[in-house]
């Protein structure tokens, strides 16, 4: 079973505004709020925030929703890998939590990452 905070980030990536592919960091601070959320109860959000450890299973689904996003785009849609970049890049700001999952999806898709930010412009 896929974990919310992983449809969340599916959903996160191919619901756009028409207006601007990039997603703002606020845009990504709610997402991952939202993500974290889903697998801990109120109170534990309430005494550790946005910067909580997802369960291990949760943020390997998540990374490898990450992944799947970026692969979708091959098929010629760029803003989902646009959307799925910046989510990567400013999760390795978010904390620990952040850059474990940001790791994890670094460590499935980086020579991915690497022709996508050398060779499609809108990805750079």
């Amino acid at each position: 079973a896929t974990s919310v905070a992983a449809k969340l980030v599916v959903e996160f990536c191919e619901e756009m505004p028409a207006f601007r592919v990039a997603p703002s960091g606020k845009e990504i601070e709610k997402l991952w709020e939202r993500c974290v959320a889903t697998a801990f109860s109120d109170a534990d959000v309430a005494s550790q925030g946005s910067r909580a450890e997802l369960p291990e299973a949760a943020a390997e689904e998540v990374a490898e929703s990450l992944h799947e996003q970026l692969l979708a785009g091959c098929a010629g849609n760029w803003q989902l890998q646009v959307r799925a970049l910046r989510l990567i890049a400013h999760l390795f700001g978010m904390g620990a939590a952040g850059r474990s999952v940001a790791s994890r999806a670094m460590t499935k898709a980086g020579g991915l990452v690497k022709y996508l930010v050398a060779e499609v412009p809108e990805c750079a």
